[in-house]
Order: C-alpha cells, then structure tokens, then sequence
C-alpha cells in the first residue's frame, strides 16, 4: 500500500516468472509481487538464490528483502545471512540493485551492515523509510532520463540566463516555479 502511494510501481512477474515461482514455492504461497516465500526456502541458500534469481529477472530495477536478524540466536543469524547473500548474488547476477530493510531498527548487525554497505547494498532500517527513499531515488532517475532524452528542460539553469529576472519570491511563488520545472512539491494552498 505504501508503494502505491509514494507512486512505486511494483510489476507483476511474467508467465515464465510465474511458472517458475509456482514451481519453487509450496501451494500455500502466493506468487506474486511483493512475494513472501513463507520461509519455505529459510537456510537453502541455493534455493534462495534460485528463487530471488527468478524474481530480479524480470523488469524491475531493484531487489528489496525485508529481513530482522534475531538479537541472540546465532543459528538464526547464520540463515539470515544466507538471504543476504543470495540477494547480492541474485541482484548481481542480473544487474539489479539489492537493497536489504529491517522493520526494526535494532536488528541488523553492525557487521552486517557494514558488509552490505561494501556490497553496494543499502541497508535500511524501517520499511517505510525503505520506500521512501527507494521512491525518491526512482523520481531523482526518472527525472535524469527525461532530461537527457530532451522530454523536458532541466530546472537549473545559469545565473547569466536569469540574471535580467532576479528578484525575490515569496515561498509560494518559489514553489510553483519549482513545480512549473518538473519538481514535486507539497500540497499547499495560498490563502
């Protein structure tokens, strides 16, 4: 819901990703994106990899695996590790980019997070803060791409350029030439 809402498309996996999924995951799971494997593949790191490799080779631009490590239990550690390592190496395999999320702030080890910093691989804690930052650096290359194809114009330009027009806005003036170039701005009303 909250992708949605911060305009995150989440696309639906093809026929063969389908079928594939289907064939990995027991009956009670349902395949579909977001997927939750229902801890059907928890500690198989090959089976994880397997699936994960399945779910980035479709069209998408990234891989987001919500995990919390257990604070003690180091078996349960060992397994999350397990998931992560078959992110990175399903996101690597087909150049998507893995990001790993904890729901809760305290649970992902400061190793951890230090190897997935090295791996490329942003870790975040929270879910929502996940989303919104993944929204925000989607809005930030959808921008770019419009840029460069010539879509649109860039909002900045040279001081030289608008030299002739500096003058001082008020916010609410501010704002919509912010808008008028592309920008999003917040939902306001001038009273």
């Amino acid at each position: 819901d909250r992708a949605a809402e911060l305009g995150l498309a989440l696309p639906e996996f093809s026929a063969a990703q389908f079928a594939d999924l289907r064939q990995q995951l027991p009956a009670f799971a349902t395949v579909s994106n977001p997927l939750d494997y229902n801890l059907s593949l928890w500690g198989d790191e090959a089976g994880l990899f397997k699936c994960f490799n399945t779910a980035l080779g479709g069209d998408c631009d990234a891989g987001l695996l919500i995990l919390d490590y257990p604070p003690t239990d180091e078996r349960g550690r060992a397994d999350c590790d397990k998931s992560v390592d078959a992110l990175l190496a399903a996101a690597r395999a087909n150049g998507k980019q893995p990001i790993v999320c904890t729901t809760l702030q305290e649970t992902l080890p400061e190793a951890t997070r230090a190897r997935l910093i090295a791996a490329g691989c942003p870790p975040i804690q929270g879910l929502e803060d996940a989303l919104t930052a993944f929204a925000k650096a989607a809005r930030q290359a959808q921008r770019r791409t419009e840029i460069r194809s010539g879509s649109v114009t860039a909002a900045l330009a040279s001081t030289d350029a608008v030299s002739d027009r500096l003058r001082l806005l008020t916010e609410w003036d501010a704002k919509q030439e912010l808008k008028a170039h592309g920008l999003t701005i917040p939902s306001a009303r001038l009273v």
